[in-house]
């Protein structure tokens, strides 16, 4: 009787545990340059690879230029918080790392990626953006990250509760 209420578990938990696991991911990280830069980093490059490769195949095969869907399915993954179970699973510490990746990610998805597509950036789309609970999330521990240390997330409170949203999401 529970895969009836699916949708409001997959909601509830990319809106309130995936917030939590992520805030305190990110207040535990040690932001000294590498670790705060590198996720941004690989993220714009990954849209700017995403966007480049597919022109250059098609200008190298001689095949017409990528269509704007095209260019934004190669460009903006739509499964960004798939692996977070994963990475928290075998690396509580990269947790913190992968929601910077994904935080930029969402936001060259939501800017550039609507931009790619003709529908521009208007000021909905910003605020969907900044109003995304698990954006608010990461915005906030950066923040609170100077002052913040929650330990051990691999087991306790925080560990619990995504753990519940995992299970929950799966039925």
């Amino acid at each position: 009787p529970l895969h009836k209420y699916r949708a409001q578990f997959v909601k509830f938990t990319i809106n309130v545990f995936t917030p939590i696991l992520i805030f305190a991911s990110i207040v535990n990280i040690e932001f000294d340059g590498f670790n705060w830069l590198f996720p941004v980093i690989a993220g714009l490059l990954v849209t700017i690879i995403g966007i480049i490769t597919p022109k250059l195949i098609a200008k190298y095969t001689k095949q017409e230029k990528p269509s704007s869907a095209e260019l934004c399915t190669s460009a903006f993954s739509n499964g960004l918080n798939f692996p977070f179970p994963i990475i928290f699973a075998f690396s509580p510490d990269a947790l913190g790392i992968a929601s910077i990746f994904l935080a930029t990610s969402i936001i060259m998805r939501n800017s550039v990626g609507l931009v790619i597509s003709g529908v521009g950036v208007s000021r909905g789309k910003i605020k969907e953006i900044f109003t995304f609970p698990p954006i608010i999330s990461i915005i906030v521990a950066i923040i609170l990250n100077p002052f913040m240390d929650l330990g051990d997330i691999s087991s306790g409170p925080v560990y619990y509760i995504f753990q519940i949203g995992i299970i929950a999401t799966l039925m």
